[in-house]
């Protein structure tokens, strides 16, 4: 009879850690090369864009598969992997803990409500699991998790939320600082090569350098705001002299990352970071000249930097 009741009560321990962890946590973010993602931005002053995300590749890193994703919200570019046992979400980069000092912490898939999320295995972190729910999705019942994270180093009551849901991956991402909020929903996807929702334009990330490119465009810089680095992309239409400059709110010039440079039509992309600006407003302006050095294009974008 002892012997019983210790063997039920190692079960009834094994049970309700069992209960304590998602064991099929990597779920909440299915992983494979060639997964794509649309999501609807929304800015606080009734501005709309649409962020096109995919994962465009894998690979081995120290042994440990990797997948590279490009334009997530919140994630933003970079190499990702879910750890199997844990749930962690990492990201390569630097400024990690001394245990995994070239991994950040994204999230922890594993966590249940109220649990936090723990960057260096510290007592204080901001980061909890705030909610688990169901959520009907592209008309597929699924489970939702919801991490909410406090930002008492940015001030007016700063917050962030992602909810992922279970077979899809990221769904939802919200920022708010003082006035400033945005708000990223996903519409559509193509997951293991399954469409669902609204996936028009999805196939033209398949191979950015090649689609055809019609007009000018300016794209709000991504991520907005950002600290410190966030992207700024742009399309031209035909062989152009481009120039594209940052400015203060004052309008004095902080830094020309394209200086009257030949850039053949396409598609670009370039980084901006500077880790030592003051938090505040920033412009960027880009013009584009044609060989007569008539200006073909000309458009000015506002960014936030927050520390």
């Amino acid at each position: 009879m002892k012997n019983f009741i210790v063997i039920l009560f190692t079960l009834l321990i094994f049970f309700q850690n069992a209960k304590a962890t998602d064991t099929n946590s990597v779920k909440y973010f299915p992983l494979k090369a060639g997964n794509m993602y649309k999501y609807l931005n929304y800015h606080y002053m009734g501005v709309y864009d649409t962020i096109y995300s995919k994962i465009t590749k894998d690979t081995l890193i120290n042994g440990i598969k990797y997948f590279y994703f490009y334009m997530f919200p919140y994630i933003t570019d970079g190499w990702i992997r879910v750890d199997s046992v844990s749930g962690n979400i990492y990201k390569i980069a630097s400024g990690g803990c001394n245990w995994h000092p070239t991994e950040l912490l994204i999230d922890s898939l594993n966590a249940n409500i109220n649990n936090k999320i723990n960057k260096c295995d510290l007592n204080d972190s901001n980061k909890y699991c705030d909610a688990i729910s169901n959520l009907t999705l592209f008309g597929i019942q699924t489970q939702i998790k919801s991490f909410y994270e406090t930002i008492p180093s940015i001030p007016y009551s700063s917050a962030k939320q992602n909810k992922y849901a279970r077979n899809f991956g990221l769904y939802y991402s919200y920022f708010s600082s003082y006035h400033y909020w945005s708000i990223v929903n996903l519409i559509g996807c193509m997951i293991n090569g399954v469409r669902y929702g609204n996936t028009y334009g999805l196939t033209g990330i398949n191979d950015l350098t090649n689609r055809i490119v019609t007009q000018f465009i300016l794209y709000q810089n991504y991520p907005n705001p950002f600290n410190p680095i966030t992207k700024i992309s742009y399309e031209l239409p035909k062989d152009s002299k481009v120039s594209l400059i940052i400015y203060d709110i004052l309008g004095k010039e902080i830094r020309r990352l394209v200086d009257n440079e030949f850039k053949q039509a396409g598609i670009y992309s370039i980084d901006f970071n500077e880790p030592s600006l003051a938090s505040g407003i920033y412009f960027y302006r880009i013009t584009a000249f044609n060989f007569r050095g008539e200006n073909n294009f000309e458009q000015v974008k506002k960014m936030i930097y927050i520390k």
